[in-house]
This record gives C-alpha cells, structure tokens and sequence, in this order.
C-alpha cells in the first residue's frame, strides 16, 4: 500500500494533481488531501500530472521510485516547493492541512 498526500505550502498555487503509478492513472489528489493505493509489492513510479489553464493540456511531474512489501505501507507527499512541483517519499505521512 502507498499513502500519497498533496501537502500544501505557500507556493502551491492549489491546483489538483492526477496520481499516477506506473504511468497509469490512478486518481485524482485535491489540496490537502490523502489517498490509499493499493499495488503489488515491488518496486514502483509514483508521479503525476497537472492539467493547465481552461484544460488543453497537462504538465507532467516527474515521479519517485517506491518500492513497496505487504508488512509496511510507504508514504509519498506531492508538493511545490520554490515553485517546483514534486513527488517524494517520506518516513510518515503529513497531517492534515486542507
């Protein structure tokens, strides 16, 4: 299982952003929001992408390696950083701060 987060900072303009795992979509992350997705144990690419303004295209976020087993969940946060859009992975999954 991964818990991915969409933390919030003062440079995220709140824009959702689309999951992806293993370049396949896998749902959609609004600002401050956290989502369970189940895979296979293994190793994985955790990433996404933002639609851009009125929809006619997409910006693409490069994704994270994870690499997931059946005992421990893994965390990954997206956030924009220095206005800089990113996936990482964490020891422990941020609170809430919709």
């Amino acid at each position: 299982m991964i818990n991915v987060s969409h933390l919030v900072t003062r440079t995220d303009d709140g824009s959702s952003v689309y999951v992806t795992v293993d370049g396949q979509d896998a749902g959609l992350l609004k600002k401050g929001e956290k989502r369970e997705i189940r895979v296979a144990p293994g190793k994985h690419q955790i990433g996404g992408y933002v639609q851009t303004l009125f929809g006619f295209g997409k910006v693409t976020i490069a994704s994270v390696d994870v690499t997931t087993d059946p005992n421990s969940p893994k965390n990954v946060v997206y956030s924009v950083t220095r206005q800089k859009p990113a996936f990482s992975e964490t020891d422990a999954t941020p609170p809430n701060n919709s």
